[in-house]
């Protein structure tokens, strides 16, 4: 049985009590009395940091496919932080998005990650809440570190932080078209531009991984949960103190592609373009073994 964000049955008016005949007040008390029912058993809150266009989407999918674990999409809650909401209304948010991006089917950039009988938009017995936005997030971190501990202080939970990671020449190829489709960039400067974003990132990431305990942290790779599935989900969901059923694991690992998408072949990469990237990967430990 979901334990949904809805009204407790009966309040205040008995059995036939509706919501829309509740006072203004009153529906505010009902509305915090549930959520704090629902939130009772939340033992983490967890945040996505990184880059855009790294499978982060579905990773965030797949984990809110969990029946014990709400990740909305594309929230930006660190902005919500910043803006001094208290964690009631931080957590309404939350789950309010996730239902709302179930209904509309998990569509990211043409393709479903809507898991055909699992949790996701749902849940039973919360234990983990937060927020898939990881490439804003670590700009937000990384422009005020204070709100790692603002964010604590919000939500009251343990926080843990994940990092999934795809080839800097995929993710890079990825993010040009995507700039040139969907932000308006020129085709010709897009793929220097997106270098650009992608070395900046990396330079926040590695001072956000200076200044956090290693064991607050997952990172992960985004051609792991392509090629083993069912290890890569069950490790993160491990770290995150989720007990992970083979139902729930045979079905997110049924949804994906059979090979990682290599958007890298359809660039002409100049030899400065290659010689950049391939600097950063030697500079940063997260991103060891990977090449062109």
């Amino acid at each position: 049985m979901s334990t949904a964000l809805h009204p407790p049955a009966t309040p205040l008016g008995g059995p036939k009590w509706r919501l829309e005949q509740l006072s203004d007040r009153q529906r505010s008390r009902a509305g915090r009395i549930t959520l704090r029912g629902t939130c009772r058993d939340l033992q983490t809150y967890v945040t996505f940091i990184g880059y855009p266009r790294s499978g982060h989407s579905m990773v965030g999918s797949l984990l809110d496919a969990h029946p014990r674990a709400v990740v909305a999409h594309e929230l930006d809650a660190l902005r919500y932080v910043e803006e001094g909401y208290d964690r009631w209304r931080l957590f309404h948010l939350i789950l309010s998005n996730a239902k709302r991006t179930a209904r509309r089917g998990r569509v990211q950039t043409g393709y479903s990650y809507a898991v055909p009988g699992q949790w996701q938009g749902r849940w039973e017995h919360l234990q983990v809440i937060g927020d898939k936005k990881g490439g804003r997030s670590t700009i937000r971190l990384d422009d005020d570190p204070s709100l790692i501990d603002r964010l604590a202080q919000t939500v009251a939970l343990p926080s843990k932080y994940v990092l999934i990671v795809r080839n800097p020449f995929d993710n890079v190829a990825t993010i040009s078209r995507r700039d040139v489709e969907e932000q308006g960039v020129a085709a010709e400067g897009a793929l220097d531009h997106a270098i650009r974003r992608y070395v900046d990132l990396t330079e926040r990431v590695e001072r956000f991984l200076a200044r956090t305990p290693d064991a607050d942290v997952h990172l992960a790779q985004h051609e792991q949960f392509i090629a083993s599935p069912r290890e890569a989900l069950g490790a993160l969901c491990a770290f995150l103190g989720l007990k992970a059923e083979d139902e729930y694991l045979e079905a997110c690992a049924a949804l994906l592609y059979e090979a990682p998408s290599r958007s890298r072949d359809r660039i002409a990469w100049s030899d400065d373009q290659r010689a950049e990237l391939d600097a950063l990967i030697a500079r940063h430990s997260f991103l060891a073994g990977y090449t062109l």
